[in-house]
C-alpha cells in the first residue's frame, strides 16, 4: 500500500493544544488484486484525476517532545467524511523541523472496492461541510465520530467506506482516539494557516482494477487559546544596590511575556524580601519599600510571579545590597590595661588591641595608630593587628603608667575613626639592689661599754617598690667573735659583747642589706663598711717587748749607747706614753734616757773583772691613774778578740804504712784562745804540703784523716802547715807543722821490661854453656821487697837443655843444639821478689839457627828497643791492635856483609 507524500512543515515553539484548518491534497492511487484491508497487488495503469473539495478535519492532537531536542516525532489522526463512492484513503503526514530531516507519519483508511467505467470523471467525494472538533484534555479521549450521512456518494457502484483499526491511531465506530503518551503538541504562533497534501484512492466495485485518483487540500487555521504561561526573559536576576538608598527607589522593571493572544499579566511577590522591597502589580516596577541596612542582612533573594489569569511563571531577584561606609569601627573594649614587666625585652609583643567594623571591604579595613604623643617613643602599634611592641626600656623607678589614645579608622571614603585608651602599666621587676647612703660609716664606743649599747643606725634605700624595696640588714664579716649585733629591720647596731680595745682597737663591719621579693632567686643586695673605733681606758699597764739579757762590749769608750729599753702600753694616747726608770745600782753603771730608753755606759768595762750587770728598769705611762711595770735587765759585758789561737804542741809527725784504710784519723791538732764566743771559736784548716788532697782535716775538732790511697813509690813523706783561725770580726790565727812518713809495703809485683822475649840459638856451638838471652824484671817497691830472684819455671816437656842465673836472670844453654834435631824450645821463666813472695811469669821461645861451615850470623847486640804505636782498628773490630817495629842487623861472617 503506498501513496504520493507531501511535505508538512511545523515549528514548535512551546507545548500546546492546537485547533486547526487543514487543506488537503488528495491523490488517488489505484492498484489490482487489492483485498478489502487494501493488500497491494500488481500495479495497474490508471487514469488521474484531480478532484479538489474542501473538508472539515477533526480537531488534531499532536505528540511531540519538547522543542530542545532534536527530532521532533509528530502524529497525526485524519478522519474525514466517509462516502460510500469511495473505495479507499491514505494520509501521509511530514513533520520537519528546521535544517533537519524530516519524519515521516501517516495514517491509513480501508475502504471496500467499487468499479468505475474508464470514463468517470466524479468531484471528490468529500463533504464541503466543515467539522468542529471539540478539544480535549486526557489522552485517550475521542476527539471526533463520522456519520454516514457525512459521506457523498459520487457513483452507486462505490461501496460506502469502513474504518479500520491501524498500527498509528485506534479508529473504532468510525472514532478517533489519541493513544499516545507525551505532553501537547506545541506549535509557532507566529504562522496560523498551515497546508497539508492530502490523497485519496477510490476502487471501483466491479474489482477490474480502476481506480481514481483524487486530490483534496486541507487548510488548517491555529485558533488560540490561554494555554502558554506568561514568561520571564530570565529566571534570576541579579542586582547591586546601595544600602543608603531612598525608598521608593526603582531597583529594575520585570516583564514577562504572554505568547496567548489577549492575556494580561499581574506581577507580585510571593516569597522573600523581608518586606523590603514592592512590586507594581501591572508595570513591574521592583522598588525598595523599606530602609536597607547591609549589616543587618546582605542580600535578599525575592520570588516573583507574573500571572495571566489562569496561568503563571515565576523567576527570583537577587538583590546584592552594598556596603556604604556609614559604620565607625568599634573597639572590643572600652579600654585597655596591659601589664609590662620593666625588664621586658625589647621587640616583644606587649598586647594586642582590636576593633570590628561593621561594614564591608575598604570600609571594614581597619588601620590602629597611636594618636597620642606620650608614650610613642617606648610603643610601636602594628597598624594591621593591633599589636603593640615594645621599642623603648621601661623603667618603673622613673615612669610607672603610660596612658595612650589609640585611634581606629577605617578605609572608607570619607573615613570614619573611633578612639580608645590604653593604660600602659610598668609592673616592677627587682632589678635594683639596695644602697647605702652613705656606703661607709664611722662611730666610736668606750671600750667598757655595756652590753646592748647602741653603736650606730644604717640605712638603705631601693628604688623599687613592694617586697621587693622591703630590705633586711646583717653583718657578715668583721664580727667573728659576735663583739655586735644588727636589728634585721631597723639596720641599729648595737654592742653584744665585751669590748677590748687592746685586743680590737677598730671593727670594720660589713653590713649587707638585702631586699625581700618573693622568688629568693631575685634577690638584690647592696653592702656598707662600718668602721667602728673603740675608744681607749687606762686598763693596761705598760710591757717591756726588749730583752731582759743584754751584751755590752768590753772595749767600748765611756758614753757608748749600748741598748735602748722599749716597752708598749696596749692602751691609746695618754694611757700608752711610757717615760723610763733606773734603780739606785743601774745609775751609778749606766745612764738611761727616760723618754727614749737608751742605755749608755758611765764606766769602763773590764770583762775579766766582772762578766755582767744586773739593774732594774721601769716602764710608766701617762694614764690617769698611771700604769708601771719594773723589768730586771742582766747586762753581760761582751768580749773583744784581743787573743790569737795558739797550737799546742806546735809540730806534729806520724808515720803510717801505704796501706792504710781510707777515713783512719791520724792525728788531733789542737789549739785554744783566750778570748769568748766567736772570738774563742777556732777552725783548722791545712794550707800547705797536700796539694793531691790525700788527707783531711775537720776544721771543728782538729782531726787528721786519710782521704786518698796513699803510694809509697809515689810520696814517702808529707809536710803539712795547718792553721788555728777564730771567728772574731778580726781574725787571728796560729800555725803548726805535721810531718807524716810511709813506709812500704811489698804491693808491687815483679814485671819483665822487653816481654815477650825471643831468642835465636846458633846450632853445633861446641864451647858450652852458650849464652842464649837474658831477662830483666822490676820490682817497684823498695829493699828488701824490691829484691829479685829469677828461674825457669818450666821447660818442654823432657829437656833440661837450658839454666838460668838466677841474680842476672841470663838464661844459657848446656848442651849442644841441633837444628835437623829440633828447631825450636819454649822456655817458662818467672821473676820473684823477697817481700811476700809476689811472682811473675814471662814466656820464652827459643829458635835453633842453622849455621853453615863457611860462615856464621851473629846480631850485633843482645837486646833491641822497641817502639810501641797504637792505630784504630777497623770499623767492627774490637780491640786495639799493637804493631811492634824492629831494626836488626845482622852480619855474614864469612863475607862480612
Amino acid at each position: 500500500m503506498c501513496g504520493n507524500t507531501a511535505g508538512l512543515a511545523l515549528h514548535h515553539h512551546c507545548m500546546a493544544r492546537l485547533t486547526c484548518m487543514w487543506t488537503i491534497q488528495l491523490a488517488v492511487i489505484g492498484w489490482t488484486d487489492c483485498d478489502l484491508y487494501g493488500t497491494p497487488g500488481a500495479a495497474a495503469d490508471i487514469m488521474s484525476q484531480n478532484i479538489v473539495t474542501e473538508l472539515d478535519l477533526l480537531t488534531l492532537w499532536f505528540l511531540a517532545v519538547s522543542h530542545q531536542t532534536t527530532t521532533v516525532q509528530s502524529r497525526c489522526a485524519v478522519f474525514p467524511c466517509f462516502a460510500k463512492e469511495y473505495a479507499g484513503m491514505c494520509f501521509f503526514f511530514q513533520s520537519v523541523r528546521s535544517n533537519e530531516e524530516p519524519v515521516v507519519m501517516n495514517i491509513f483508511l480501508a475502504l471496500r472496492q467499487y468499479h468505475f467505467p474508464d470514463s468517470y470523471k466524479s468531484p471528490a467525494p468529500f463533504s464541503s461541510r466543515r467539522w468542529l472538533a471539540t478539544s480535549g484534555e486526557v489522552r485517550g479521549q475521542c476527539l471526533c465520530i463520522a456519520n454516514e450521512s457525512d459521506i457523498r456518494t459520487p457513483a452507486e457502484d462505490v461501496e460506502t467506506c469502513k474504518p479500520f483499526a491501524s498500527d498509528q491511531i485506534a479508529l473504532f465506530c468510525r472514532e478517533i482516539i489519541m493513544n499516545y503518551d507525551g505532553s501537547v503538541f506545541a506549535d509557532d504562533r507566529t504562522t496560523v494557516h498551515w497546508r497539508l497534501p492530502l490523497a485519496a484512492i477510490i476502487i471501483s466495485a466491479d474489482g477490474c482494477g480502476r481506480s481514481l485518483q483524487l486530490f483534496n487540500q486541507v487548510q488548517i487555521t491555529v485558533l488560540d487559546m490561554n494555554d502558554s504561561p506568561p514568561e520571564f526573559d530570565s529566571n534570576l536576576y541579579k542586582f547591586q544596590i546601595a544600602e543608603n538608598v531612598n525608598i521608593g527607589h526603582e531597583i529594575t522593571k520585570l516583564v514577562a511575556k504572554d505568547p496567548d493572544e489577549q492575556g494580561t499579566i499581574v506581577y507580585a511577590i510571593v516569597e522573600g524580601g523581608d518586606d523590603k522591597f514592592f512590586i507594581e502589580p501591572i508595570t513591574g516596577s521592583f522598588q525598595v519599600s523599606s530602609k536597607l541596612n547591609r549589616e543587618l542582612t546582605s542580600s535578599y533573594k525575592v520570588k516573583v510571579t507574573a500571572d495571566d489569569g489562569e496561568q503563571s511563571s515565576f523567576t527570583v531577584v537577587d538583590v546584592e545590597v552594598t556596603d556604604v561606609n556609614d559604620e565607625k569601627p568599634v573597639f572590643s573594649e572600652p579600654w585597655y590595661y596591659f601589664d609590662i614587666a620593666e625588664d621586658t625585652p625589647l621587640s616583644s609583643v606587649i598586647g594586642q588591641i582590636s576593633a570590628s567594623d561593621a561594614d564591608f571591604g575598604d570600609n571594614a579595613d581597619i588601620t590602629y595608630s597611636i594618636s597620642s604623643h606620650w608614650g610613642r617613643e617606648k610603643f610601636s602599634l602594628h597598624p594591621h593587628d593591633g599589636t603593640f611592641i615594645l621599642t623603648g626600656e621601661l623603667d618603673f623607678e622613673q615612669l610607672e603608667h603610660y596612658v595612650l589614645t589609640v585611634k581606629a579608622q577605617d578605609g572608607g571614603t570619607p573615613s570614619l575613626s573611633t578612639t580608645v585608651t590604653v593604660y600602659m602599666n610598668v609592673l616592677d621587676v627587682n632589678d635594683n639592689a639596695p644602697v647605702f647612703d652613705p656606703s661607709s660609716y664611722d662611730c666610736q664606743v668606750w671600750e667598757n661599754g655595756t652590753i646592748g649599747t647602741s653603736v650606730l643606725t644604717v640605712q638603705a634605700t631601693d628604688l623599687d617598690s613592694g617586697k621587693n624595696a622591703q630590705l633586711q640588714y646583717s653583718i657578715i664579716s668583721g664580727n667573728s667573735k659576735g663583739q655586735f649585733t644588727i636589728n634585721e629591720d631597723s639596720g641599729v647596731i648595737s654592742v653584744a659583747a665585751l669590748l677590748d680595745r687592746e685586743t680590737i682597737p677598730i671593727y670594720i663591719l660589713e653590713i649587707q642589706t638585702t631586699d625581700l621579693p618573693d622568688d629568693p632567686g631575685q634577690r638584690h643586695s647592696g653592702i656598707a663598711l662600718v668602721r667602728i673605733l673603740i675608744q681607749d681606758i687606762n686598763d693596761n699597764a705598760p710591757e717591756f717587748t726588749s730583752s731582759s739579757v743584754i751584751s755590752v762590749m768590753e772595749s767600748l769608750p765611756v758614753g757608748s749607747s749600748v741598748f735602748t729599753v722599749h716597752a708598749v702600753d696596749q692602751d691609746e694616747d695618754r694611757n700608752s706614753y711610757l717615760e723610763y726608770y733606773l734603780d739606785d745600782a743601774g745609775n751609778r753603771l749606766f745612764q738611761l734616757d727616760r723618754l727614749q730608753g737608751t742605755l749608755k755606759t758611765r764606766l769602763a768595762l773590764d770583762r775579766e773583772s766582772i762578766p755582767e750587770y744586773i739593774i732594774q728598769v721601769t716602764a710608766k705611762d701617762q694614764g690617769i691613774p698611771s700604769l708601771s711595770t719594773a723589768m730586771s735587765m742582766t747586762v753581760k759585758v761582751a768580749d773583744a778578740n784581743d787573743h790569737s789561737p795558739m797550737f799546742s804542741p806546735k809540730s806534729y809527725s806520724k808515720e803510717l804504712t801505704e796501706d792504710i784504710s781510707l777515713g783512719t784519723i791520724i792525728l788531733q791538732v789542737t789549739a785554744t784562745d783566750d778570748d769568748d764566743g766567736l772570738n774563742a771559736e777556732i777552725r783548722y784548716t791545712i794550707v800547705e804540703g797536700d796539694d793531691n788532697h790525700d788527707f783531711y782535716l775537720d776544721s771543728h775538732v782538729g782531726e787528721l784523716s786519710v782521704q786518698q790511697r796513699l803510694d809509697y813509690e809515689s810520696e814517702k813523706t808529707y809536710h803539712l802547715v795547718v792553721i788555728a783561725q777564730d771567728l772574731g770580726d778580726v781574725a787571728r790565727s796560729d800555725t803548726a807543722m805535721i810531718t807524716i812518713t810511709i813506709r812500704d809495703i811489698n804491693d808491687c809485683a815483679p814485671m819483665f821490661l822487653d816481654s815477650p822475649y825471643i831468642a835465636y840459638v846458633q846450632e853445633n856451638i861446641a864451647k858450652l854453656p852458650v849464652h842464649v838471652v837474658q831477662v830483666i824484671a822490676r820490682d817497684d817497691d823498695s829493699l828488701p821487697n824490691g829484691k829479685l830472684t829469677y828461674f825457669i819455671e818450666s821447660q818442654d816437656e823432657g829437656t833440661s837443655v837450658f839454666s838460668m842465673n838466677s841474680s842476672t836472670g841470663i838464661i844459657t844453654a848446656d848442651q849442644t843444639l841441633d837444628r835437623e834435631t829440633r828447631q825450636q824450645y819454649e822456655l817458662i821463666v818467672t821473676a820473684v821478689d823477697s817481700g811476700d813472695e809476689n811472682l811473675c811469669n814471662d814466656f820464652v821461645p827459643l829458635v835453633v839457627l842453622y849455621v853453615s861451615q863457611e860462615f856464621k850470623i851473629f846480631f850485633l847486640s843482645r837486646t833491641y828497643n822497641f817502639c810501641e804505636s797504637r792505630q784504630k782498628l777497623a770499623d767492627g773490630v774490637k780491640g786495639l791492635p799493637v804493631f811492634i817495629f824492629a831494626d836488626l842487623t845482622v852480619v855474614d861472617d864469612f863475607t862480612g856483609h
